[in-house]
């Protein structure tokens, strides 16, 4: 499943236990849905991939505010990371997140 929602998604569950996936994958770190994602993926057992892009340095300004950001960035440590630029990079870095669950791509 590909989730490309910042916000919560109503009924994600039953779209798990129809769909059973395997992975999902979702955009930005600190996204309501990113969180929605990793609060679910013990319980149907997929792998999560956070796809983050050029704008994740500016999300993070804008909802450093909020306390949220820092539980979503913190849950989500152990998912997959495919970063898209070497900002975004950088950012993750910053974040803690490991160096062997980023993996860098060019698009």
């Amino acid at each position: 499943l590909f989730l490309k929602n910042l916000y919560y998604i109503l009924n994600l569950n039953n779209e798990f236990i129809r769909n059973k996936p395997d992975i999902v994958i979702t955009k930005e770190i600190f996204s309501l849905c990113s969180l929605q994602v990793h609060l679910l993926k013990k319980r149907f057992n997929f792998k999560h991939v956070i796809l983050v892009d050029e704008n994740t340095d500016l999300y993070k300004s804008l909802w450093s505010l909020f306390p949220l950001t820092l539980l979503i960035s913190f849950l989500n440590r152990d998912s997959i990371f495919i970063s898209t630029s070497q900002l975004a990079t950088n950012t993750l870095l910053k974040l803690k997140v490991k160096k062997s669950i980023l993996i860098r791509i060019i698009l």
